[in-house]
């Protein structure tokens, strides 16, 4: 197990949402990923189409990425990311396609992960082919404050485990 980068490689997590609006506790979440797996960068990037909320977000997509900007202006290792931003074409944006893009773009000796709260956990086998996300980037799953785990899942809160 590495805790740490090789020389050229980044430890950066996709904090992939709505972000409608990002809160407080997007924040605490990134911020405890950031200090636990002593990441370089955790990348708030705003989804262009959620292919799960098929009626969309209530704001529009510069909106939302205006308010994330503003959420993290001046946190170090935040930074927004247009890696999810709306397709010309009005497809959805995958989450899969989305980690092997910046996957592509890291160097070999870099850490991809996938930040997500719980409930997006839960969830996760609704998504398009997500058998194949853990394989692209290593999963960071925080539960919110008070949040049980399901039947039959082991533990509660933020787990974090160095790739």
């Amino acid at each position: 197990m590495e805790s740490a980068p090789g020389p050229n490689g980044r430890r950066i997590a996709f904090f992939g949402g709505s972000f409608d609006p990002p809160h407080l506790g997007h924040l605490a979440v990134a911020r405890a990923a950031r200090a636990a797996l002593a990441l370089d960068t955790v990348l708030f990037a705003p989804v262009g189409a959620q292919p799960l909320k098929p009626m969309g977000s209530t704001a529009c997509f510069e909106d939302r990425l205006a308010m994330t900007e503003l959420a993290i202006a001046g946190e170090p290792g935040f930074e927004v990311s247009l890696a999810d931003r709306p397709k010309a074409s009005g497809a959805p944006n995958f989450t899969l396609e989305t980690l092997k893009t910046l996957r592509a773009g890291l160097a070999p000796e870099g850490a991809l992960f996938c930040l997500m709260g719980a409930d997006s956990f839960f969830g996760l086998s609704g998504w398009h082919r997500a058998a194949e996300i853990p394989f692209v980037a290593s999963l960071i799953v925080a539960s919110r404050p008070g949040q049980r785990p399901r039947s039959g899942l082991p533990g509660s809160g933020l787990r974090c485990q160095r790739d």
